[in-house]
């Protein structure tokens, strides 16, 4: 068989293998997100709509919520028992 006969069926087989593989790939939240953050991948390869909103809505809460201060013990001015 010559190469050029060879080479559809090796796109094919790996089409395949890779989609038998990954699949399940965007079922994976904490993974979506990475991709969503990463600069290399940002939103290019989340397929379904849905999963980039769900993931997009996460990321905005957390940012949300990390951006609030926090409450604690330090919080209190008039607290000298932590002063340095």
């Amino acid at each position: 068989m010559k190469l050029e006969q060879q080479l559809p069926l090796f796109l094919e087989v790996t089409n395949q293998e890779l989609d038998e593989r990954f699949h399940e790939l965007e079922d994976n939240m904490t993974t979506v997100i990475s991709c969503i953050l990463d600069p290399r991948f940002m939103k290019v390869y989340i397929q379904s709509a849905i999963t980039l909103s769900k993931a997009l809505g996460i990321i905005d809460k957390l940012l949300s919520s990390a951006s609030q201060p926090a409450t604690g013990i330090f919080d209190d001015e008039d607290n000298d028992e932590y002063d340095v």
